[in-house]
């Protein structure tokens, strides 16, 4: 119920060596993907749920669960749109797995090709022409997203040349305007959030990458799916990292997000005695593009 409430974006790859920011960056955070780019796609999320139940009895019980997805495909893309945003590309499975709760199972085999197709009203996905289950859908959506376009710099961005350590005010409509209102809704008044040059670092395979780190908070949450529950304050945390060659024409190397919402609930018996609950949810998601 709470696992596809979130809209991932962002980054955290592994460096040598760093170097402090000693003249001013004009960074574009957004950048546009090309047709017929390839590029290697690593990704791991893990997705936690805990929940804590009170009886009336004043008994506690507590559950969790967790899933965790790890994937490694080709991809090729194959359209994108006029702002450098994939549209279509196919990704060539070298690794499709999925653990829950410590069992593990292959979702896909290596040599798997899927299509995918990006639009508006939602993602597509085939093979060799044919939807795959259900429960691979889910996860798809949940892992592969449209990579490039304007989005994340709309987000994250600013216009002003910084160095590292400067901090300046997120777009909270922008990061809204990606959120579906369908799983969860966030008025922007509720919303706070920054952005922060975190670093501007050496790599061996890569040149000069600037690391660009983004959080917001927001309180009174109204995730969806729990009519049943009378509801208190909900908490949600968001925190983005951007990992982007300061030559701005390159695509970005990486991104990670962090997303958590603590729910504070209470259900009434049949025998109207009260059940509290706290659930949280963590999703976290790290993300590596190799070319």
């Amino acid at each position: 119920m709470m696992t596809r409430l979130f809209l991932a974006l962002s980054v955290l790859i592994a460096t040598v060596g760093s170097m402090t920011a000693q003249q001013p960056l004009s960074l574009m955070l957004g950048r546009k993907i090309k047709e017929f780019d390839r590029y290697k796609y690593s990704t791991k999320q893990s997705d936690q749920q805990q929940m804590l139940t009170k009886l009336p009895s004043g008994q506690v019980l507590d559950s969790s669960s967790i899933r965790i997805v790890d994937l490694v495909a080709i991809v090729d893309v194959k359209t994108v749109t006029v702002e450098g945003e994939e549209r279509e590309k196919v990704l060539e499975i070298r690794q499709f797995d999925v653990s829950t709760d410590g069992v593990s199972h292959q979702y896909l085999p290596k040599g798997t090709k899927v299509n995918c197709v990006f639009s508006d009203s939602g993602s597509v996905f085939t093979i060799a022409g044919k939807p795959p289950a259900d429960s691979v859908v889910m996860i798809l959506n949940d892992i592969i997203h449209r990579e490039g376009g304007e989005k994340t710099g709309r987000i994250l961005g600013t216009t002003k040349p910084v160095k590292t350590g400067d901090k300046w005010p997120m777009n909270i409509p922008a990061l809204l305007s990606t959120i579906d209102k369908r799983m969860v809704r966030l008025d922007k008044k509720n919303v706070k959030g920054s952005v922060e040059l975190l670093a501007v670092d050496t790599t061996e395979d890569r040149g000069v990458l600037a690391i660009v780190s983004g959080t917001a908070k927001a309180t009174r949450v109204r995730p969806a799916g729990l009519d049943d529950l009378q509801l208190g304050d909900v908490h949600m945390s968001m925190a983005f990292t951007l990992t982007v060659p300061i030559d701005n024409r390159l695509p970005p190397a990486g991104s990670s997000s962090v997303v958590a919402m603590d729910i504070p609930a209470r259900m009434k018996t049949p025998d109207g005695s009260t059940i509290q609950l706290q659930i949280r949810s963590i999703r976290k998601q790290e993300s590596r593009f190799d070319r």
